[in-house]
C-alpha cells in the first residue's frame, strides 16, 4: 500500500493504518499494518508492506490517528493504492 502525504505546518505525527478490528472481536480484520510518520511540508511517498498479509478480510482499510497535542492538526492525503 503506497500513499502521498505532507503536514500543513511539518513536523504533524501520524500513524496510518489498515485492519484496526483485532480477534478479540467476533468479526475481526484478518490483517493489519501501520506506519508512524512525521510529515514535513513537502510531499512525500509513504508505504505499508502488504505482501504475505491475508487480506481476505479487511473491515477498516485504511485510517490514521493523530497526535495533535490538543491543538488543531492539518495533514493532506493522495494517491493512496493497495498494490
Amino acid at each position: 500500500m503506497t500513499f502521498w502525504a505532507r503536514g500543513d505546518q511539518g513536523g504533524e505525527q501520524v500513524e496510518f493504518s489498515y485492519g484496526g478490528i483485532h480477534k478479540d472481536k467476533a468479526y475481526y480484520d484478518t490483517s493489519d499494518g501501520r506506519a508512524s510518520v512525521e510529515l514535513t511540508t513537502e510531499w512525500k511517498q509513504y508505504a505499508i508492506d502488504l505482501a504475505g498479509k491475508d487480506l481476505s478480510c479487511i473491515k477498516t482499510g485504511f485510517g490514521w490517528s493523530l497526535r495533535g497535542a490538543g491543538k488543531p492538526v492539518t495533514f493532506y492525503l493522495d494517491d493512496i493504492q493497495y498494490e
